[in-house]
């Protein structure tokens, strides 16, 4: 097996690892807010990704150069956003509908690339993304209705669909360390600035929702944005967001897992879908 083919593997089996972080994150942020406000969330979350991540990059003596400042802070501006509108959108709409709208963003992928880059994708992976937003509607039991936290959450997959563009163009720029740091402690820097503008400062929390915080802060942001952001070197944007497809496969697993939730037989063939649109582009022609 040729090089390519093995780093292929390797980062595909990572990317469906950082996916299977973020499938148990939905209902964990959802209960999350029950205690602290959304720029409170978002503002202790990434400043304890920042903090662990940075003692980090300190002690391994890494350097962070200016233009991994720059690309780090231009998709922390983007991540922000993003993160903002899905955490404010679960605040008016269930787990699931939020898992479906955000995966909305492997439509937008493609045609963000078509758009702004002049990247038109093969028709496998036009068929793959019909079959992965199939299965994400099969997945999530979505009706079609939408209420204000769904076309929030529709800000969110646009947002994601820029940030996996932007990240596949700057990380053949810069360290991937430095910018990863960069990105993250730019989000914090937002986040607790709009939690202070908000005056949603908390007071006092239970130690399990900081836990919780603190898991979404060094798993769900440090570790899957390394995983993401790596294998965006060999991976095109594209194939990523129809890896990242599995996410509410995953969000759905743990559901059942933790909560007792069963699926109907329409949503696990809405699971089989999406795992058929993952693998469809890897076929030969």
């Amino acid at each position: 097996m040729d090089e390519p083919k093995i780093q292929n593997i390797k980062w595909t089996g990572l990317l469906l690892l950082a996916c299977v972080i973020w499938g148990s994150t939905f209902s964990l942020v959802k209960d999350t807010l029950s205690y602290v406000d959304t720029t409170a969330n978002l503002a202790i979350r990434y400043a304890i990704s920042t903090l662990a991540f940075g003692a980090y990059v300190f002690f391994q003596k890494n350097k962070v150069g200016k233009s991994e400042i720059k690309h780090g802070t231009v998709l922390g501006i983007i991540l922000f956003f993003s993160m903002w509108t899905q955490t404010w959108g679960l605040n008016f709409t269930t787990a699931t509908n939020s898992a479906f709208v955000t995966g909305l963003y492997v439509i937008l992928v493609p045609v963000f690339s078509t758009v702004f880059l002049k990247k038109f994708p093969e028709t496998k992976i036009i068929a793959a993304i019909l079959l992965a937003v199939g299965g994400l509607t099969l997945l999530t039991n979505f009706s079609g209705s939408m209420n204000i936290g769904d076309m929030v959450t529709l800000l969110t997959a646009a947002g994601f669909a820029i940030h996996i563009l932007y990240t596949g163009i700057a990380v053949k720029k810069c360290g991937m360390e430095g910018m990863v740091l960069a990105q993250i402690a730019c989000t914090a820097v937002l986040s607790i600035a709009a939690m202070l503008i908000a005056g949603k400062v908390p007071q006092s929390m239970p130690l399990v929702t900081l836990a919780s915080l603190a898991f979404l802060g060094i798993f769900a942001t440090v570790i899957a944005l390394i995983i993401q952001t790596s294998a965006q070197k060999f991976i095109e944007p594209t194939k990523v967001a129809l890896i990242f497809a599995t996410e509410p496969l995953f969000a759905a697993f743990f559901a059942f897992l933790l909560l007792g939730e069963k699926m109907a037989m329409l949503q696990w063939l809405g699971g089989v879908l999406i795992i058929a649109a993952m693998l469809l582009p890897e076929r030969k022609n």
